[in-house]
């Protein structure tokens, strides 16, 4: 039985193709990238508490500017870096070289989320996709009135 199993998966062509393996990651990435900004900036969004001290608004046992909130600043900013900045600017370096790069078929499978979705031509649909994801997170760190975060 097991090594039947063995066998088969170590036939050429049954292995894993590293271009579908990384596509289908950054899929994942783009597809959760508004959930992912959110978790990237929970730990800088603050509210009033009836103490009159502002706590984290994910966990109100944390006071903000504070202790271990300044911990946790360094690890939320780090994550908004590498997820919001560094995932953004990559998707949109793709998507600016994608005509030089089109020809390419590792580059059409490796890539090929970002355009799929949209007609030809409206690659650059993706870039707002992910700025969307950006900025509908970022209201809830600088406007703290709850009306005001209705209508950002």
């Amino acid at each position: 039985g097991l090594s039947y199993v063995a066998t088969c998966a170590m036939r050429k062509g049954s292995a894993m193709n590293p271009v579908l393996l990384q596509q289908g990651y950054f899929t994942i990435i783009f597809s959760f990238f508004t959930g992912i900004a959110q978790a990237a900036f929970t730990v800088v969004v603050c509210a009033n508490n009836p103490s009159r001290r502002e706590t984290l608004q994910a966990d109100r046992s944390v006071l903000c500017y504070e202790g271990d909130w300044f911990a946790m600043l360094v690890v939320g900013v780090l994550s908004i870096l590498c997820w919001c900045v560094g995932f953004g600017a990559l998707f949109s370096y793709v998507i600016y070289v994608a005509p030089k790069r089109w020809y390419s078929e590792s580059f059409r499978l490796r890539w090929a989320f970002l355009f799929v979705k949209f007609r030809s031509g409206f690659g650059w649909f993706s870039i707002a996709v992910v700025l969307k994801g950006v900025m509908t997170n970022i209201g809830f760190v600088f406007l703290r009135d709850p009306l005001l975060q209705i209508y950002w």
